[in-house]
């Protein structure tokens, strides 16, 4: 979270609060900007923000909004023929390129069919992908905040000797950086900036000296006993690292934040393994995030495809209030008429032909009503990929049409039924028993 620089909301207000004390005429220096969360705020409210990092994706949002321009250049040759179509004249197109290059890099060695799927349709659609992000860029407001200056390069260097308030949120493992960013590094050449490696985990020492010479808001997700004298608040979550505020500022508060059980994302109850559907249980969809269809993924379906990007959203499907299954989608696959299941499976259950009644489902009203109200599109079905040597999924077979088959894929279809969940599980369930 940390190195990229994304302070969660709670966390922003609490440091909106502390400085509301200390007056919009002093300038605050950011370190670790990231994507300018905390700078956007800060700008905002009308402090004078200096900020700073050290990624090319920083640098290149700080010359958008500082009218500056960084020499870049591609050595890639098919990320370069994919650059070569877009045009030249925006002020953008950097910025998008290396955007381009964070979002497909996971997919980039093509070690799987998944990979090579992911990679092969970005590269077809990297017009789209151009398009889209420019759009977002030109209406969306995404720059319409001042900094003062940009320092490219250690966080240390920025805020150690500066004149004003520093707010720190450092990056949360070590190398961070370097991990995220290898791929932008071999693909582009530029004047890269100079830095030493931070590790947060031993960093109390670093953060006493700040605390001790200076006015500084430092946040953590490490607890350090050390600094417990500046110690003022922390936020607590129930599915994630508490993040620690750490201030020398004057202040005769302490902040405490909880999530809220309103606030909180329930926890999903999965069946038993021995479940076994009667003929009056109640069906239901949930509509939930990309981050709980991810975590599902990697304990429900087969390592040799939960490789994949993030889905837009997912649903999952509930029997008598317990979940049976998921389904994720992924707009950026899909076309006009035909919205991307990237991923569909069941739990492990006792419970016989679970897959054939997931997919089925996904074909009924309520979940075409779900993906036009997420998507503002009347999509007429859905379409998925199948990756196997088998010339027909058995899967799949009887309730989607086989549209496409290439060496190690089938491509599955099917539109929309006119029938509710209810109506197809009561199908499903006649047939099961058969």
């Amino acid at each position: 979270m940390g190195f990229i620089g994304s302070v969660p909301p709670e966390a922003r207000a609490i440091l909106v609060d502390l400085l509301s004390k200390v007056g919009t005429s002093r300038k605050i220096y950011v370190g670790c900007s990231g994507n300018f969360t905390i700078d956007r705020v800060l700008s905002g409210l009308g402090y004078k923000v200096h900020s700073n990092d050290v990624s090319l994706y920083s640098k290149l949002i700080a010359d958008i909004i500082l009218n500056q321009d960084t020499e870049l250049k591609c050595n890639d040759p098919t990320y370069n023929s994919v650059f070569l179509k877009w045009p030249k004249d925006s002020k953008y197109r950097k910025l998008v390129e290396v955007m381009y290059v964070l979002k497909t890099s996971k997919f980039r060695p093509c070690e799987n069919d998944f990979q090579r799927e992911f990679w092969e349709s970005y590269l077809e659609k990297g017009d789209e992908f151009y398009e889209r992000t420019i759009k977002k860029f030109e209406t969306g407001g995404v720059f319409d905040f001042k900094i003062e200056s940009f320092y490219f390069g250690d966080f240390l260097n920025h805020i150690q000797n500066c004149d004003g308030v520093r707010f720190l949120f450092a990056p949360t493992y070590k190398g961070g950086y370097e991990k995220m960013y290898k791929t932008v590094e071999e693909v582009f050449e530029y004047e890269k900036a100079t830095y030493s490696i931070f590790d947060s985990k031993n960093a109390e020492k670093t953060y006493l000296n700040l605390l001790e010479t200076g006015e500084s808001v430092i946040y953590s997700d490490f607890d350090f006993p050390e600094l417990e004298t500046y110690k003022k608040g922390v936020v607590r979550y129930s599915n994630k690292k508490d993040i620690a505020l750490y201030t020398s500022l004057k202040t005769s508060k302490t902040y405490f934040f909880s999530n809220s059980p309103e606030t909180e994302n329930s926890t999903l109850k999965i069946i038993p393994s021995d479940f076994q559907f009667s003929e009056d249980v109640k069906i239901e969809i949930a509509k939930v995030t990309s981050d709980l269809i991810f975590h599902y993924k990697h304990i429900f379906m087969s390592s040799k495809v939960n490789y994949s990007d993030k889905e837009d959203f997912g649903i999952a499907f509930l029997v008598d209030g317990k979940v049976f299954g998921f389904a994720g989608f992924k707009k950026f696959m899909s076309n006009m008429d035909s919205m991307f299941v990237s991923s569909d499976f069941v739990v492990k259950s006792g419970e016989r032909r679970l897959s054939k009644l997931l997919i089925m489902l996904l074909l009924s009203k309520e979940v075409k009503h779900l993906l036009r109200s997420h998507y503002l599109h009347a999509y007429r079905g859905v379409k998925t990929s199948v990756y196997t040597e088998h010339p027909v999924s058995m899967k799949y077979r009887g309730v989607y049409e086989l549209t496409e088959r290439k060496k190690g894929k089938l491509v599955y279809s099917q539109e929309f039924t006119n029938a509710f969940i209810g109506e197809i599980f009561k199908t499903w369930f006649k047939t099961k028993r058969k």
